[in-house]
């Protein structure tokens, strides 16, 4: 090829182009130009590159806008299964505890949080009910104490239960935190299967015993360090 050629250096410029379907035509179009060799013809064809560069971006904004939001949507049905559990067992308990025709009272619902929360006290001064026995359900009853209107005024519309944590989520994100500990059934002789559960709960469990999986990167390092893990207390 020509360096002097004025084309030569539209034709490199195309073939560096990210939009590879259009590389052929922008080629074939600058030959055809460059045949007729009319005085404005470079021009034309800068103009061409040009618009066709422009199309280019903007298939590849579209593109990336349609990846972003389907994987956020991928994502967004991905919900962990334990998220607000430890909410919702709790409002559960606390539904148990309303007759039928005090399920839409608001000042009964709320008797019935310091019914399944409270011994006594408030504020620092709270202390939770005896019958509490896990300290997930004391740590929640901790965050509903002070929070009942909040809760009462969903949860008397008879709004499911996970709506309602969900709801409360937005002015405290503690309340769906609160997880209770993974446990990991075994039966006598046979083998934990750690490759089922995501990694963050493989993480979970890892934390509950106390071990770190330090240069984990890869999810069967942490289904290993799990299994390696086993005769620890959690």
């Amino acid at each position: 090829m020509d360096p002097s050629d004025p084309f030569q250096s539209l034709l490199e410029a195309v073939s560096c182009q990210l939009c590879y379907p259009f590389h052929t035509q922008l080629v074939c179009t600058i030959n055809r130009t460059r045949d007729k060799a009319t005085v404005g013809s470079h021009s034309q064809v800068i103009l061409i590159l040009k618009m066709h560069a422009l199309i280019c971006v903007l298939l590849l904004l579209v593109c990336s806008s349609l990846m972003t939001i389907g994987e956020a949507k991928r994502r967004e049905k991905e919900v962990d299964p334990k998220e607000c559990e430890v909410c919702i067992s709790n409002l559960e308990m606390i539904d148990k505890l309303l007759p039928k025709e005090k399920k839409r009272n608001t000042n009964a619902i709320e008797k019935a949080i310091t019914q399944h929360c409270t011994k006594s006290g408030a504020g620092s001064e709270w202390k939770p009910s005896e019958n509490l026995k896990n300290p997930r359900d004391i740590k929640m009853c901790y965050y509903f104490n002070p929070i009942k209107k909040s809760i009462a005024q969903p949860f008397s519309t008879g709004m499911p239960k996970q709506k309602v944590c969900t709801r409360l989520k937005k002015d405290n994100p503690e309340i769906c935190e609160v997880k209770y500990p993974i446990k990991v059934e075994k039966k006598e002789g046979e083998e934990v299967d750690y490759g089922k559960l995501r990694v963050k709960q493989l993480k979970t469990i890892l934390d509950q015993r106390g071990v770190k999986c330090t240069g984990c990167t890869e999810k069967s390092d942490y289904v290993q360090k799990c299994k390696d893990t086993e005769h620890l207390e959690f």
